[in-house]
């Protein structure tokens, strides 16, 4: 994992820096603990109450294993139904947390897809988009300017 850890080092102190949020194993070089946390922590305790989550067992659920047995794999079209019940105004379908609003995908396969968006999801990548954003503007910035 040496390269691994070349270029995680970077983004570590970065992240480190910039959120002073840090998960300690992102410091000892363990995402994959770290991810495997925020998938029981963040998504799967969270909508345990939901209709997705009790119909998959999410209570069930204590590692990310487990999440692999017992959730299927799906595509957008298996979930089409109950997010058109989403649009439609039903809670507590695929999330627990309220739906704020809907961003729609240009319809490249010729039907609009419907992304639920809660605020918890805006918080989320909020500070991802921030954190690249302020990476990105630090390397542009020390590019030579073309004469």
């Amino acid at each position: 994992m040496v390269c691994g850890s070349t270029l995680l080092k970077p983004l570590t102190v970065n992240v480190n820096h910039h959120t002073g949020k840090l998960d300690p194993r992102l410091r000892s070089l363990d995402p994959e603990s770290a991810q495997s946390d925020v998938l029981l922590r963040r998504i799967v305790r969270p909508n345990e109450g939901c209709e997705f989550g009790r119909k998959h067992s999410f209570s069930r659920i204590r590692s990310e294993s487990d999440f692999r047995q017992i959730v299927p794999l799906c595509r957008y079209e298996d979930l089409r139904n109950d997010i058109e019940r989403m649009v439609a105004g039903e809670s507590g379908v695929l999330v627990s947390e309220p739906v704020r609003r809907f961003f729609i995908t240009s319809g490249s396969t010729a039907v609009p897809k419907y992304i639920p968006v809660t605020s918890g999801s805006c918080a989320t990548s909020g500070s991802h988009f921030k954190l690249i954003g302020e990476r990105f503007g630090r390397t542009i910035r020390r590019w030579p300017v073309a004469a």
